[in-house]
């Protein structure tokens, strides 16, 4: 079993704020990818603020889109992904992933449908331009679906990872796909039963190395910027007990680039003075234990 940790500091890498705009913004969940053409793509919540921070987590009109050459350099800011100003004034953490069988990307999030937050696509061949479906998938589904994080099976299937708290409390389900349209069976992989209706369990991602893969998610009923890591032989089981380590952020993303390894975090929805709003990066270790 190897442990992750942070090499360095932690460093704000891009701002929330578009330029020229004097209100407070702030940035959320969000996504990397990178293009055939090796430039990075990020891809996540970026909105301003409320006068007085009224309806915080619920005035997202916007999915922000930003590419670089150099994860620590400078940032290109593009037009947003998804604008939903003149709609529901509602978008939920991205995912992109490639569906090599269409030939076009697709983007899951969170929106809200007949008034419903709900999960929806949208497609794109070029990574700037997206097509919004306005349909819910996964609607079969009766709790809150979020922050989807997607990872290749072992049967050329991809996992959709996704926070859908419970009855019983907080937790993270996985489901099977292979085309984004169909599902196989959801099932839940990870329960805290702590009676956290709106889901403690926050910003999923799985990454799998060897023969084992590990959890990183944000509880927030217990502390918003902590990340907690589970180790797991299974991609559809991690047991509450096997936490391996904890590290400081907030819906931690994990990516590759010029052979370094970063993880992200980002800044709460609230606009206290000390807290962060931005994107941050920081180097990813492992230590074998």
């Amino acid at each position: 079993m190897e442990i992750p940790c942070l090499i360095g500091e932690s460093r704000l890498v891009y701002p929330p704020e578009p330029p020229g705009d004097a209100r407070q913004w702030f940035i959320n969940d969000h996504c990397f990818y990178t293009a055939p053409d090796g430039l990075l793509h990020w891809f996540g919540i970026n909105n301003p603020y409320l006068p007085g921070g009224e309806r915080l987590y619920e005035y997202h009109p916007y999915i922000g889109h930003a590419t670089a050459t150099d994860p620590l350099g400078e940032w290109t800011r593009c037009p947003w992904a998804i604008d939903d100003s003149d709609g529901a004034q509602y978008l939920g953490a991205p995912w992109v992933a490639w569906l090599p069988g269409e030939g076009r990307y697709v983007m899951l999030f969170e929106s809200k449908i007949a008034g419903r937050r709900e999960l929806e696509l949208a497609y794109s061949t070029d990574l700037f331009t997206w097509q919004r479906t306005g349909q819910p998938v996964l609607a079969h589904l009766a709790h809150t679906k979020r922050d989807p994080c997607v990872i290749s099976g072992d049967q050329g299937e991809y996992l959709l990872y996704l926070c859908t708290p419970s009855a019983q409390g907080s937790s993270i389900t996985v489901t099977p796909t292979r085309d984004f349209r169909h599902y196989g069976e959801t099932r839940t992989c990870l329960l805290i039963e702590d009676g956290v209706s709106w889901g403690g369990l926050e910003s999923p991602f799985v990454l799998r190395r060897g023969s084992l893969y590990y959890l990183f998610a944000t509880y927030a009923h217990r502390h918003y910027d902590e990340t907690m890591v589970w180790v797991s032989e299974r991609h559809d089981h991690f047991a509450v007990g096997d936490v391996v380590t904890t590290l400081y952020g907030h819906a931690a993303e994990i990516f590759e680039h010029a052979g370094k390894t970063f993880i992200s975090s980002c800044g709460p929805e609230d606009c206290q003075h000390l807290n962060r709003h931005g994107l941050y990066l920081a180097e990813l270790a492992w230590a074998a234990v």
